[in-house]
C-alpha cells in the first residue's frame, strides 16, 4: 500500500470517529428540546433539591379548602404582562418572596417560569428562608398553558399567548399558545405586502 493511501484513510478514520462523536453529543442536545417531558427531567436532575410539582398537584392544590398557596411568576415584568397564572405573583428576590408570604399567610410557595430553571434556582434561595414548603411548578407556565389551564394577562382577562422568552422554549409550546418574538415580529413585517 502506498503512504499517500495510508494516510488518506487515517484521516478518513478520524474524521469519522470525530463526526459521530459531534453527531451523538448535537443528537442528544436537540432531542432533550423536543419534548417539554425530557427538560423537565433534565431541570429535575439539575435541581435535585427543588420539589418539581406537577401541573396536576397543583390544580388540587389550589381549590383545597383553607389552603392559600403563594404562586410566584419568577419571570421578567414584560413575560407576565403577556400572561401568568391567576393570582400570581411576580418576585424574584427571597426578600421579595418573604414578604409575600407574610401578606398572603400562605401555607405553600410555589414558583414557576418558562419552563422551570429560574424558578427551581430560585427555590433553592428560598428553601429554609420561608416558614412554608416551597416547590417549582414542573414545566413553568408551558405545561400548565399547553394543558389548557387558564392563564390571565396583566389586566387579569383571560388570556390566550405565553411569551416564549426564548425561540428554544417557545418551541415547546403548543404552536396557537406562542407569542411572536420581536425578532419574528420584524421579519413578518419585512416579508408583509
Amino acid at each position: 500500500m502506498s503512504r499517500r493511501f495510508i494516510i488518506s484513510l487515517s484521516v478518513l478514520g478520524v474524521l469519522l470517529i470525530l463526526s459521530l462523536f459531534a453527531a451523538n453529543f448535537g443528537y442528544v442536545k436537540l432531542q432533550d428540546l423536543q419534548t417539554l417531558d425530557a427538560e423537565a427531567v433534565r431541570i429535575a436532575k439539575a435541581y435535585p433539591q427543588a420539589y418539581q410539582m406537577p401541573t396536576s398537584r397543583l390544580a388540587q392544590v389550589l381549590v383545597r379548602e383553607g389552603h392559600t398557596v403563594l404562586l410566584v411568576d419568577a419571570r421578567e415584568p414584560e413575560e407576565y404582562a403577556v400572561s401568568h397564572l391567576p393570582g400570581a405573583e411576580l418576585a424574584h428576590t427571597l426578600g421579595e418572596v418573604q414578604s409575600l408570604v407574610e401578606a398572603h399567610a400562605a401555607n405553600e410557595v410555589v414558583v414557576y417560569d418558562t419552563v422551570g430553571h429560574r424558578a427551581s434556582e430560585l427555590v433553592l434561595k428560598l428553601r429554609g428562608e420561608v416558614p412554608v414548603p416551597v416547590s417549582s411548578l414542573r414545566g413553568g407556565i408551558v405545561a400548565w398553558a399547553n394543558e389548557g389551564r387558564p392563564i390571565v394577562t396583566a389586566e387579569d382577562q383571560p388570556a390566550s399567548k405565553v411569551h416564549q422568552f426564548e425561540a428554544k422554549w417557545g418551541r415547546l409550546l403548543n404552536e396557537d399558545l406562542r407569542e411572536p418574538l420581536p425578532e419574528e415580529e420584524e421579519e413578518a413585517e419585512s416579508t408583509a405586502p
